[in-house]
């Protein structure tokens, strides 16, 4: 493992600033070669910190997932651990994680990849002085899907899961959770890769996914919360090419402490909404919030 400085300038894509991020890096290899983990540069290791894992989308890679949402400028000023991961290529050249049954491992080759990020969740704990009630995962489409399996797999491990144009499983009978999770899904009404309302069979694999409320509400009711949301809360400007605040907001409460239910949708947001600079400390303000507490509702159930 490698500690070293990093000092870096880096422009954003919407408004060409250059901001310095200072941070330090730390390099782990759960078996697929090395993946950069970012801590602050005040880092305390008295101090337990959140972690953060970016999971890209299908094709994509774990550079341009940081380069779409800008997460690692804030690493220092907000105190928590970065790191963003590729996953495999597949025989088109595409990388991808193996998430649920309809995306996105076209090839059937089983890769474990929710085994994979866990083991470099042990990885970062074990370099690292790890918040264990913080431990979160974003996600961007595929990525968000993995966010979901991830979410199944490990409700023990992950604090919060955050899905940006992504889907859970079809049936909630694939996901096993015993445990309470936090869960936002973000999405826009007009994304055109995956709906928003979803699809019974797609085209690539002929399996279905649930749309974005859909996903939520399976997380509702493992969560314990009530089945009807509150919508009262103020808009927010998410998609900086639409105009006005066009993000309303959906919160299902009364929910177990260590779970939450939470959709944003982007009216007339695409498959990729365009974030403002405001997007970091909305997301970050988010995961601050939802932490893991102790459970107050038993999930034992005779049987």
């Amino acid at each position: 493992m490698v500690h070293q400085n990093l000092r870096v300038l880096e422009a954003s894509p919407q408004h060409q600033v250059r901001i310095p991020i200072v941070v330090q890096v730390l390099q782990i290899n759960a078996g697929r070669g090395n993946v950069n983990v970012y801590y602050p540069d005040s880092y305390d290791p008295s101090e337990p910190l959140p972690v953060l894992i970016g999971l890209h989308g299908y094709s994509h890679y774990g550079q341009g997932f940081e380069d779409y949402v800008q997460l690692r400028q804030h690493v220092d000023s907000r105190k928590f651990i970065y790191l963003y991961p590729n996953g495999m290529v597949d025989p088109w050249g595409n990388r991808y994680w193996n998430a649920t049954i309809n995306c996105c491992d076209f090839w059937n080759t089983g890769v474990d990849d929710s085994g994979y990020i866990q083991a470099l969740v042990g990885q970062v704990k074990a370099s690292l002085s790890v918040a264990e009630d913080r431990v979160a995962v974003i996600g961007h489409s595929n990525g968000g899907n993995m966010g979901y399996r991830l979410a199944c797999d490990a409700p023990e491990t992950f604090s919060a899961i955050i899905s940006i144009a992504g889907a859970t499983w079809f049936d909630p009978a694939n996901c096993t959770a015993d445990q309470p999770v936090h869960v936002l899904q973000i999405h826009g009404t007009n994304d055109s890769v995956v709906s928003y309302n979803g699809e019974e069979s797609d085209s690539w694999t002929g399996t279905g996914y649930p749309g974005a409320e859909d996903s939520v509400r399976q997380w509702v009711a493992i969560d314990h919360c009530d089945e009807t949301p509150d919508e009262s809360l103020a808009n927010i400007n998410l998609d900086y090419w639409i105009n006005g605040a066009e993000t309303t907001k959906k919160v299902w409460g009364s929910c177990n402490p260590d779970g939450s239910g939470e959709l944003w949708t982007i009216w007339g947001g695409s498959h990729s909404p365009n974030f403002g600079p405001n997007f970091g400390d909305l997301i970050l303000d988010w995961l601050d919030a939802h932490p893991k507490v102790e459970m107050t509702t038993s999930f034992c159930e005779a049987g």
